[in-house]
């Protein structure tokens, strides 16, 4: 019967083309849109999960009673909070803005550029985080005057040509600087720390480097304008640890200004755990709520006009299918007949929804200014979600378009 099933259903697409080519594409285009949308918010859902050690990880979140909260703290907080308390298994501090400046090969006939994804690291950067290092030795960067290249600025700078143990120069608010390059790694795409230039913060040790920017000292207790993660050793409480860190802060920078330190998970910089959260992040998670809404609005719409279609034609085929009942086809089957339908209308319309995504991805990429694809979906909770709500669609549409339909009543009317 399964086999007669298809047959008949093929047969009933070929032979109402323009119906079949309506449904068939409404399924096409709703999918399409939903897969890229899933394509977004996977991608969305993804960032920061790649660190061997994610669960250990926080960022360190300033917060004030006017209900302000930001990342940028006194650099001689980390150091302070690994000497004291046990918790902290290691800390790494990295900043974003204060590097920016033209960087150039140290060679005269060399083209300078104006940097902005470039900043100063601890040099413990690459083996606190899991981002690849590819040629050379992550520890160079705890030299003064060393520095990293990702894949992308070693090729702008150097072409084809080995970058390691050369030298690049930097001009930014702390004068000229010439800087040896360790080595060269990456960082996916799916990391809020994004720097094309990691230079030494070793560097502020130096006081030829420094100058009169006391500020920047990197042990100070003064100046906030630099992020530092924690990681925690296992088996403690970040709640309780919060305590004991504004304890310690408290002690060593005195005042009573309500400035409050907390431990913000590295699994919710990008998008955080609720709406209630507060702590500043990368991503917006009522974007994401939005999208996937509306994702899951297009969908439906591509079902009902899937549903009335098949509704009509089902009318349609009143009296050969109302033969088949009298002559002793269970309802079942005929409720198979439709659910085989519509499970090839689905399938069909999702192979056309691949088709269209190939051909629409360059534009849809550059709209969200992300390098997505399908493989950008990864299996969780949302591509979970999604896919239960792809196959009820299928089933139900293909159950209602049965169960509303009356071939015996048809015959009877004749």
């Amino acid at each position: 019967m399964k086999r007669n099933n298809l047959i008949i259903t093929l047969r009933h697409i070929a032979r109402n083309k323009i119906n079949s080519v309506l449904n068939i594409a409404g399924i096409a285009l709703g999918t399409a849109a939903i897969l890229l949308i899933l394509e977004y918010i996977s991608t969305e859902k993804s960032y920061n999960l790649f660190h061997t050690d994610k669960d250990q990880m926080y960022r360190l979140i300033y917060s004030n009673p006017e209900g302000s909260a930001w990342p940028e703290m006194e650099p001689g907080i980390g150091p302070l909070l690994k000497e004291r308390l046990p918790a902290v298994a290691a800390y790494c501090r990295y900043e974003i803005g204060i590097a920016q400046g033209v960087v150039k090969v140290n060679n005269p006939a060399a083209d300078p550029f104006r940097e902005s994804a470039i900043g100063y690291a601890d040099g413990n950067f690459f083996s606190f985080f899991s981002f690849p290092v590819k040629m050379g030795k992550a520890a160079a960067l705890n030299e003064p005057f060393s520095c990293f290249l990702s894949e992308k600025a070693a090729a702008k700078y150097f072409q084809d040509q080995n970058p390691v143990g050369q030298t690049i120069l930097l001009y930014n608010q702390f004068g000229e600087g010439s800087f040896r390059i360790g080595g060269i790694y990456t960082i996916p795409e799916n990391s809020d720390i994004q720097y094309d230039i990691v230079f030494s913060l070793a560097t502020f040790n130096v006081p030829s480097y420094l100058k009169e920017n006391d500020w920047a000292a990197i042990h100070n207790l003064s100046s906030q304008y630099i992020q530092t993660m924690l990681k925690l050793a296992p088996g403690y409480s970040p709640h309780e640890l919060e305590k004991q860190i504004n304890t310690i802060r408290h002690s060593v920078i005195p005042g009573n200004d309500g400035t409050v330190l907390h431990l913000q998970p590295l699994t919710q910089m990008h998008l955080p755990k609720t709406f209630a959260d507060s702590y500043p992040t990368f991503g917006n998670l009522r974007y994401i709520c939005i999208l996937g809404l509306v994702a899951i609005l297009i969908l439906c719409m591509a079902w009902f006009n899937y549903i009335n279609l098949s509704t009509a034609q089902a009318i349609k085929r009143s009296n050969p299918t109302g033969i088949c009942k009298v002559i002793g086809t269970s309802r079942n089957s005929l409720v198979g007949l439709y659910l085989t339908e519509s499970i090839a209308i689905n399938l069909l319309g999702l192979s056309f929804a691949i088709i269209l995504i190939y051909l629409v991805q360059p534009l849809f990429n550059s709209l969200v200014q992300k390098e997505l694809s399908l493989t950008s979906i990864k299996w969780n909770n949302v591509t979970l979600i999604g896919s239960v709500i792809f196959v009820s669609g299928v089933l139900l549409s293909g159950w209602y378009t049965a169960a509303h339909a009356n071939p015996v009543g048809a015959l009877k009317s004749e």
